[in-house]
């Protein structure tokens, strides 16, 4: 059984709880997880101060960001549907401003349905921490062909304040990113260690 330690799993992209046994969670042999030591604390930064139904979810859909300090990126924060559907997409990491900007890192996700607005995020945690250099522009682009309506934030700011002074700095993807701003859209959370 996972006791409470100094370190957290991360499998399938997904935080386990710690009630659930290895034997539960089918992990066998030659099976790929991810540990974190809690030693390097993860932050958190929220985008938006409001969430409303009926998002239309692009093809292709994208913000870019800048950290004021250089981080390790975890993982980011999605919208569910609200029409109980799961969405089936992959998430890619670019090193620049454009969806055309050369790809870091590249993954098959799952994003979870929810009933309401107060557990609409689905948490992705990638297979590895990305390493961002400050002031350096990156983007973040989700490609998926579920046809579905999900939530989605308002009230975004260009800049946020994260833990440990660090700043986030978002604007809108160059090329085709589907309708995400920095005003509105998807991508409501990102997770982060200070590098």
């Amino acid at each position: 059984r996972l006791k409470e330690n100094n370190y957290i799993l991360i499998y399938n992209k997904n935080k386990i709880k710690n009630e659930y046994t290895f034997e539960q969670l089918n992990i066998l042999n030659n099976v790929k997880f991810l540990l974190l030591s809690k030693n390097n604390i993860s932050y958190t930064v929220s985008r938006y101060i409001n969430v409303r139904q009926y998002w239309y979810l692009y093809t292709v859909d994208g913000i870019c960001f800048s950290p004021s300090q250089k981080i390790k990126l975890l993982g980011v924060g999605l919208f569910g549907s609200h029409e109980n559907k799961i969405i089936n997409a992959t998430i890619k990491i670019l090193d620049g401003p454009s969806t055309t900007s050369k790809i870091i890192l590249e993954e098959n996700i799952e994003i979870y349905p929810s009933s309401n607005k107060f557990n609409a995020i689905t948490q992705i945690f990638f297979s590895r921490p990305v390493f961002c250099v400050q002031n350096q522009d990156y983007s973040v682009i989700l490609y998926t062909k579920t046809n579905t309506n999900t939530f989605y934030g308002t009230n975004g700011k260009s800049y946020i304040d994260g833990e440990k002074g660090v700043k986030f700095f978002f604007k809108r993807v160059q090329g085709k990113s589907g309708g995400t701003g920095v005003e509105t859209g998807n991508f409501p959370e990102f997770y982060y260690y200070l590098h």
